[in-house]
């Protein structure tokens, strides 16, 4: 085991080799194959491939703590990102499936998405949560807070769920913005329907996360946190606009679903998908922090969540 761990935890130079080939197999710089949404999945999948056997490795205690933490994290991300493609992906996004490009449809509200949207959710989440685990427990452990504090000092007064008024100040605000910036932009200056993309992140991930920050900003390697963040825009950036959009993998429907601000330079590319890359890095972090609180702290339960 000891040589295991010393193989997967030496330094930096398999990581920058994984960085290039998740990038350079779907731009289509090794070999001469046709780079579908299924080929594009390995901008997620080889970093998964790099660090999960790492995680299991660095994470071999006998509670399984951080494991649990992780699947669970996962599961929250692939279940709200199923929900959203599920129920508005056929209002927010258009598929043409007349083209070689997915491997099948799945029925969805309206119409239907391919399997790799459900692909995507999962091995992208999985890559940002690793990631961090890697930034926060090896590349940048000086900065974890569990290498500088006992458990007992974290945890000294803490739960997870608490009132913020902020959190519900600046959820209020985000809304009525939603729906103002919807009246600015959408054809005909209409605000009804709301915008379901917007409303829909504000309330799955922007609102909890606020909610949660208020009790896990102590627990969060920012540093860990901030390269993941970057990791995850310039991988979106490449990915999404510099493939999928120009290939037609899937457009943007400027329909009601939306506000109806467009990013210019990146074609018809609505402000809710550039915030989704925030909105996963923040709320999928804070939530693997949060239920990994909930497995280290052995108060019980209800004094875990809601204090004493």
């Amino acid at each position: 085991m000891s040589i295991t761990r010393r193989i997967l935890g030496t330094g930096p130079v398999d990581w920058l080799v994984a960085m290039l080939l998740s990038w350079a197999i779907p731009l289509g710089l090794i070999g001469e194959i046709q780079v579908t949404y299924a080929i594009s999945l390995i901008f997620w999948a080889i970093p998964v491939t790099l660090l999960l056997p790492r995680f299991f490795i660095l994470s071999d205690e006998g509670t399984r703590r951080r494991r649990r933490a992780f699947a669970w994290s996962v599961a929250y991300i692939l279940i709200a990102g199923s929900i959203l493609d599920l129920v508005f992906g056929a209002l927010i996004l258009k598929f043409d499936f007349t083209k070689n490009h997915y491997l099948f449809p799945i029925p969805a509200i309206g119409g239907k998405v391919p399997v790799e949207e459900i692909l995507f959710y999962l091995l992208g989440g999985m890559a940002v949560l690793l990631v961090y685990f890697w930034c926060d427990e090896y590349w940048m452990s000086c900065y974890s807070v569990r290498k500088r504090r006992t458990n007992r000092e974290i945890f000294d007064d803490f739960r997870i769920f608490r009132f913020s008024a902020p959190a519900l100040t600046i959820g209020v605000f985000l809304f009525i913005l939603g729906w103002v910036l919807k009246w600015r932009y959408s054809s005909g200056g209409n605000i009804w329907p709301p915008p379901y993309y917007y409303t829909f992140l504000l309330v799955i991930a922007f609102v909890p996360a606020i909610a949660l920050y208020a009790s896990l900003r102590d627990l969060v390697n920012w540093r860990a946190f901030s390269f993941t963040t970057l990791y995850v825009l310039l991988t979106a950036c490449i990915w999404e606009v510099t493939l999928a959009l120009p290939q037609c993998w899937w457009c943007y429907q400027n329909s009601p679903a939306v506000i109806g601000k467009l990013v210019r330079p990146w074609g018809p590319y609505p402000i809710e998908a550039l915030l989704v890359w925030l909105v996963v890095s923040f709320s999928s972090i804070l939530t693997y922090e949060a239920i990994k609180a909930y497995h280290y702290d052995d108060r019980p339960a209800k004094q875990v969540m809601f204090g004493s």
